[in-house]
């Protein structure tokens, strides 16, 4: 089934859900693709079904700034989307396919508004869950739900650690540790959620992928 006009950008998997970024077509041939991400059941005799579509961009904004980045809570309650602004747009609710959340804009403070964001990862904390994002040159946290109704909690930034970041597909969340690791050429290290860069294994060489695997 085709579930986009013009092009997937990102799919993601949480719970029994897919979870699919990408463009369709605009309303008027001159204009660009409008971003959305959509909710695709496939638990209907295995056949995808899209019960839930939500624009990226409210319709008032246009579409300056270019997608960068994309991750999904793992209880589909959260949905990130990275720009090439040094911003990422935090859509949250209780239940997302039910629900039509609006997005909150959240921005690294680092005066690198030409950075564009390289990694949005989420971290379940257990009672909390902390969003991370990446540009090249800085890392950022902040507090997302810390139990209750998500909707109504305030978003509260925790840390930013500008003496480096990560490239692409270079950081992944590791809950056994509580932080968010990043792989650089000598090191991979780990930044704790509410204090940064806490500490790193030596390890030399070109980094192209970091991820996470359960044992």
């Amino acid at each position: 089934a085709k579930v986009f006009e013009q092009k997937l950008l990102g799919l993601c998997v949480a719970k029994d859900l897919l979870v699919a970024l990408g463009t369709d077509a605009p309303g008027a041939a001159n204009q660009a693709g409008v971003a959305k991400y959509k909710i695709v059941d496939t638990s209907a005799d295995g056949v995808p079904t899209v019960v839930s579509s939500h624009r990226v961009f409210p319709r008032y904004e246009g579409q300056a700034c270019c997608i960068a980045a994309f991750c999904v809570g793992r209880s589909a309650g959260s949905v990130a989307v990275g720009l090439g602004n040094a911003s990422v747009q935090l859509f949250r609710a209780q239940d997302i396919v039910q629900e039509k959340p609006y997005p909150v804009t959240l921005t690294l403070e680092d005066g690198a508004s030409n950075q564009e964001v390289t990694s949005i990862k989420f971290l379940d904390q257990g009672s909390r869950v902390v969003l991370f994002a990446c540009t090249r040159q800085s890392v950022c946290s902040w507090r997302v739900w810390e139990g209750g109704n998500v909707t109504s909690q305030e978003i509260r930034m925790l840390n930013l650690d500008a003496a480096g970041g990560s490239l692409p597909m270079c950081s992944c969340p590791f809950p056994g540790m509580n932080a968010l690791l990043v792989a650089k050429p000598d090191a991979v290290f780990a930044y704790d959620p509410d204090e940064g860069n806490m500490s790193a294994m030596p390890l030399d060489g070109q980094k192209l992928l970091l991820e996470q695997f359960k044992s």
